[in-house]
């Protein structure tokens, strides 16, 4: 359902100190690694990249993409933002269902 009009920005989690180990089977991949942390390895991938790293990644317990970012302050403002967001190179015409919680957030 993704489109390749652009990279995907995507984050591949791993459990603390085996970012490197991911950065190497994305490497293998033929996929750049980005940033690391102690919590995964950022890197940006083409639909079929992306299909990749979520197909053959054994260190990384799952990678995420992201699809917008904005400024929330509250609830309503994190609803609204993703409801603003364009879901449909994800999603097609599917509608989107929003519920947001939180626990011990500032």
């Amino acid at each position: 359902m993704a489109t390749a009009r652009r990279p995907h920005r995507c984050y591949a989690v791993a459990v603390p100190g085996t970012g490197p180990l991911v950065a190497a089977e994305l490497e293998a991949l033929g996929i750049t690694p980005g940033r690391l942390d102690k919590g995964g390895v950022a890197f940006r991938a083409s639909d079929r990249e992306l299909y990749m790293a979520n197909a053959w990644l054994r260190v990384a317990s799952r990678v995420l993409v992201r699809v917008a970012s904005f400024d929330a302050h509250d609830f309503a403002s994190v609803v609204d933002g993703a409801r603003a967001s364009d879901w449909t190179p994800y999603l097609g015409s599917q509608p989107v269902r929003i519920k947001v919680t939180t626990h011990k957030s500032r």
